[in-house]
Parts: C-alpha cells; structure tokens; sequence
C-alpha cells in the first residue's frame, strides 16, 4: 500500500487493533517505515496496543493519539472531547486528537475553530509531534 501513494511523511492504523497488540507483525512495519523515513502515529485503538513503543525500539519516530474525538457521533460528545482535548494540551503542551469524518463531527469542527478561545491554540501537522 505505501508505494500505492506519494507526497505521506507517516502512517497511522486506522483498524487493526487485533494487529497492534502484536509486538512481532509491528516491527515488520517499523522496519518497512523505517527503510522510508516516515513515522507512525498510533491510533489507539486498541488499549493493548504496542504500536508505538515497537516503532520506537526500531527508530522510527512514533506518537500516540491522545483524544478520540468521535467515538460517540453526537455533536454533544464530540464538545466535550475537545474540551477535554484542550484541558490536555493545556496540562501537557500538547495534544493529539483523532476523528472520522462524519458531518456531526465536521460540524463541530468548523465551528470550534471558528471560536475566539481557539486562538490559544496553535494547530500543527501531527509530524511536529512525533518523536
């Protein structure tokens, strides 16, 4: 799939929480990021999941998600995971959030970027956040 696309600095696991508690089929990937430069954004989907910490053993510069903004598609629950995204770039310096693109979801995110209290924020390209 990697040489089916150009122009990606990294990869992130959208599925496969099976394949991400799985520390062995992981560093085949860390080896196939590594060859490449890119890093690995883990997703989390899975509490079990090694994703990150195989990446880094191997050298490949890796993150973990932090908020997930949209497990609940309600515009209600998706507020309140950004608030509770901002809380923790507040807490920590910074915060990694995920979401699919459902229109609630999009919605939301128009609007909340739109706010004045955003302006606090600085968003930057998940590489920035990697390490």
């Amino acid at each position: 799939n990697l040489n089916s696309m150009e122009d990606y600095v990294g990869v992130n696991n959208h599925m496969g929480s099976k394949f991400t508690k799985d520390g062995r089929g992981l560093a085949f990937v860390a080896h196939a990021l590594s060859q490449r430069g890119l890093f690995f954004v883990d997703s989390r989907t899975s509490a079990g999941s090694v994703g990150a910490k195989v990446m880094r053993v191997m050298n490949v510069k890796a993150a973990t998600r932090d908020v997930f903004l949209d497990h609940v598609v309600t515009k209600k629950a998706i507020w309140a995971e950004l608030a509770r995204a901002e809380a923790l770039a507040r807490q920590n310096g910074s915060v990694i959030a995920i979401a699919h693109p459902h229109k609630a979801t999009l919605s939301v995110l128009e609007e909340w970027v739109t706010k004045p209290s955003t302006k606090k924020y600085h968003l930057v390209p998940v590489r920035e956040l990697v390490k």
